[in-house]
């Protein structure tokens, strides 16, 4: 009995090694937010690896252990100089498959990092190492770009990040791409109420409230009708539901991250989920969440259309994701 329950408790500790840091990684940023927040995009190979922690005395094995610095041969730039042949970037060592205790047989699962290998052909989203020497890159984010994210989809991206007002104004640009640059336009907007309240006593008695703008600019009226609107027809989207592939969060959900940011009480507008019932199919399923997603859209369009406000961007631009990764 004492041999079963050390096998059990090693069994589980072996379990937290391999799936405790991996379960703890938030999940991916969406491909417009890699791209905006990116120094570089490339595409490229692994041409050498280096060990980072083996240069250097004690202070370099600290700071750089666990890390390989890795020379990668530019394919294609989606985002820097065009000429662009060669770039270095630190990245993480995969990390070992953990030593299996007797009788128990050790399972590898695969973390979000990339491998580092010579030969490894990726797309890059890459910002710069600060206090390194030369010109050294890190990747932005724990997870790759996704297999999904076609170098096509990169490009547009790139092109819609590059001037997400330009697009909204193209009347001819595709719907996927109004979209996206509906959500970076809109991606830091605070509505004029959500701001400081500065408030000033009157001569009569009372205050007079008025919002506080100091680090804010206010972004054109016109433009964010047009991304709302864009927003909504995304929000309607039944892309995740026709079986094809598509990347995350995909038209619905990267519409959601952005309307969730400028309408107030957005979930309550939300239509109460349709009560099924296990005689239900799949497809009437489906058609019960399409018509669910269409009347939420037409239930944000009367409300924006009533309730339309100013919106605020901060002048100095945080990076990332608002609120954190």
């Amino acid at each position: 009995m004492a041999r079963i329950l050390s096998v059990l408790a090693a069994a589980l500790v072996l379990i937290a090694m391999v799936a405790g840091p991996a379960s703890a990684l938030p999940p991916p940023m969406p491909l417009e937010d890699r791209v905006a927040d990116s120094d570089l995009v490339v595409a490229g190979e692994i041409v050498k690896v280096a060990d980072e922690s083996a240069r250097g005395g004690p202070a370099d094995h600290v700071r750089f252990q666990g890390q390989v610095r890795c020379t990668v041969k530019v394919t294609r730039v989606f985002k820097g100089p065009a000429d662009l042949k060669q770039v270095t970037v630190v990245c993480r060592k995969p990390a070992p498959a953990p030593k299996a205790p007797p009788g128990i047989k050790a399972v590898r699962i695969g973390g979000a990092f990339r491998r580092a290998e010579v030969g490894e052909k990726a797309i890059w989203t890459l910002v710069k190492q600060p206090q390194a020497e030369g010109v050294v890159y890190r990747e932005l984010y724990y997870h790759p770009v996704h297999e999904q994210d076609t170098a096509e989809a990169v490009a547009a991206a790139a092109k819609v990040a590059a001037d997400p007002a330009k697009v909204l104004k193209d009347d001819k640009a595709a719907e996927r791409q109004r979209l996206s640059a509906a959500y970076l336009y809109l991606r830091w907007a605070v509505p004029e109420d959500a701001l400081p309240q500065t408030r000033t006593p009157l001569p009569g008695g009372g205050t007079h409230t008025e919002a506080n703008t100091l680090g804010h600019a206010l972004l054109d009226a016109a433009l964010v009708d047009r991304a709302v609107e864009a927003a909504i027809r995304g929000l309607a989207s039944t892309e995740s539901l026709d079986g094809k592939p598509y990347a995350w969060p995909g038209a619905h959900g990267l519409a959601l991250k952005a309307l969730q940011r400028v309408v107030r009480n957005f979930g309550n507008l939300r239509p109460e989920p349709v009560q099924t019932s296990r005689q239900q199919t799949r497809k009437e399923m489906i058609e019960d969440t399409r018509q669910q997603r269409k009347a939420w859209a037409e239930a944000v369009r009367a409300w924006w259309d009533k309730h339309k406000m100013k919106l605020y961007v901060p002048k100095v631009k945080p990076r990332g994701i608002p609120g954190g990764r």
